[in-house]
């Protein structure tokens, strides 16, 4: 979880005016010792003992950053896979327009910590790129009428997932299964209909039907329903 307690570190050490002993070791002594008890108490017992014993923060933050992902040479590989990932990126078989965009922006995340950030503007353009065919009008709207150098990978979320919204509201499967419900109850509706006035017929001519007949009769008027 590198990724996730980069980030997380980083945010609390900036609300508490920590970070610059991270960038910079000409820091105050107190803001020094500070930041390395912050850094010491967020990671794993067993990892205390080297830490606490560094120079400075930043000593101790980079050994982390070594300990976890490696040295430069090994960065630089796990960045250029990355950066493969990230060139193929597509929507998977069921993937809802949430998922991928966090995908995206996790793949995204992690090449910056990897020192191979990609520029927002990058990202959305490459996000509009990829977007499902049923989006085809809508990114094209969203291309001509929008400054994509402005837009971020949340608001093209957005608008996507409302298209789908409306999409869905606009008479999906769900309204189609209705249509086809209440055509069944119309066919059995008119075959019973169907056979209660062949048995009123039977009665009044003094002789029920026997059963073939009553069948062979049947499977005409069930067949007239359907056609009709």
């Amino acid at each position: 979880n590198y990724d996730t307690w980069l980030l997380l570190m980083k945010l609390k050490m900036q609300s508490r005016y920590l970070w610059d002993a991270i960038e910079d070791e000409d820091v105050d002594y107190h803001d020094n010792r500070s930041a390395l008890e912050a850094i010491c108490s967020s990671v794993p017992q067993e990892m205390v003992p080297t830490l606490a014993t560094k120079a400075s923060a930043k000593e101790a933050w980079e050994a982390i950053r070594t300990m976890r992902i490696g040295d430069d040479r090994v960065r630089k590989s796990m960045a250029q896979s990355l950066r493969a990932e990230y060139e193929q990126i597509a929507f998977r078989d069921g993937e809802s327009v949430e998922d991928f965009a966090l995908r995206l922006s996790n793949l995204v995340q992690r090449l910056a910590i990897l020192d191979d950030p990609e520029l927002e503007p990058k990202v959305v353009a490459k996000y509009l790129r990829v977007a499902r065919l049923r989006y085809r009008q809508l990114v094209i709207s969203i291309e001509t009428l929008l400054d994509i150098n402005e837009l971020t990978i949340e608001e093209v979320t957005g608008r996507l997932k409302a298209a789908d919204e409306g999409h869905d509201t606009g008479g999906g499967s769900s309204s189609s299964t209705a249509r086809l419900n209440h055509t069944e109850e119309e066919l059995v509706a008119r075959v019973v209909s169907r056979l209660q006035l062949s048995g009123e017929g039977a009665s009044r001519g003094g002789r029920a039907p026997s059963s073939n007949a009553a069948a062979a009769t049947t499977r005409p008027n069930a067949e007239e329903a359907v056609l009709a």
